[in-house]
């Protein structure tokens, strides 16, 4: 059962107050659920020794990769509110807050798992998908939209788009591959945020709509994000850093039932990086 709740509330007549209140669930991928165990064992001597206890704190040689068919989905209570003022023909200013409670969040986690084979029991530490416990997603977006049909001729074509986001989030952390090390069992109560939220981001668009040409240039910016908690062989929180990129396209309408364009990516050539 999932409930939902919207309501609007007229200012003015072009002035909107909205409210809305909601339960939500992202169900787990194929992919995440799907019952599979890897195993694998390190022969670096660097590594361990075989009673799966690092040397200097070092990882456990025993190391395994594991789907998780007993995934929860991810539920979400959330509320969201909002100003919105639309003024002109297509033209508006928009002020939006909302707030999320989530559960069962879903994150890549490490657990102690013993295995038999052969007469031989050993215990590997599994990475496998798992449910958090909870986590809280709030902030705002400010929105604005303007076409400026009050410039002369071809001018009146041109329009502006913007947006901004400000997202504050909690609930993320970081698992202890090897439970023998100290650092790592520090390290793992750490406080994150949730993986794949940028603090803040906006996009800005230059528009053109006018004699059958659409055309748009659009720059997209965020700051850096938490990529995962527990990244693969480090066993440390790794982070996107900020990254923009610029658009665009043009489209010429020949008539109502055929048209041309074309469209170009990162025309800056902006490229992603890594951070730990």
């Amino acid at each position: 059962v999932l409930p939902s709740l919207n309501v609007r509330f007229f200012v003015k007549d072009n002035l909107y107050l909205r409210f809305a209140a909601a339960k939500a669930i992202v169900r787990p991928t194929f992919a995440q659920l799907n019952p599979f165990t890897t195993l694998s064992f390190s022969f670096d001597s660097l590594t361990g020794v075989a009673s799966g206890t690092g040397v200097d704190g070092r990882l456990t040689p025993f190391t395994g990769v594991a789907g998780n068919p007993d995934l929860k989905p991810t539920r979400s209570n959330q509320f969201d509110a909002s100003l919105e003022w639309y003024f002109g023909k297509a033209n508006s200013l928009t002020l939006a807050g909302f707030y999320k409670d989530i559960s069962n969040y879903i994150f890549a986690g490490v657990a102690s798992q013993t295995y038999t084979s052969n007469g031989q029991t050993i215990t590997f530490d599994v990475t496998r998908q798992q449910n958090g416990s909870h986590g809280k997603i709030k902030g705002f977006e400010l929105a604005y939209t303007q076409f400026f049909d009050m410039l002369p001729g071809p001018l009146s074509g041109l329009g502006f788009q913007g947006n901004f986001t400000y997202v504050d989030s909690s609930g993320g952390k970081n698992t202890a591959v090897n439970v023998f090390d100290a650092n790592q069992v520090t390290n793992a109560g750490t406080p994150l945020p949730l993986e794949g939220l940028s603090k803040t981001s906006y996009n800005l668009e230059l528009l053109y709509e006018k004699y059958g040409i659409s055309a748009r240039l659009a720059y997209n910016w965020r700051s850096h994000y938490l990529l995962t908690t527990s990244a693969a062989n480090i066993n440390f929180p790794v982070w996107s850093e900020a990254y923009g990129q610029m658009d665009a396209s043009i489209i010429y309408a020949i008539n109502k039932h055929l048209k041309v364009g074309i469209q170009a990516t990162n025309l800056l050539n902006s490229r992603t990086f890594l951070d730990v």
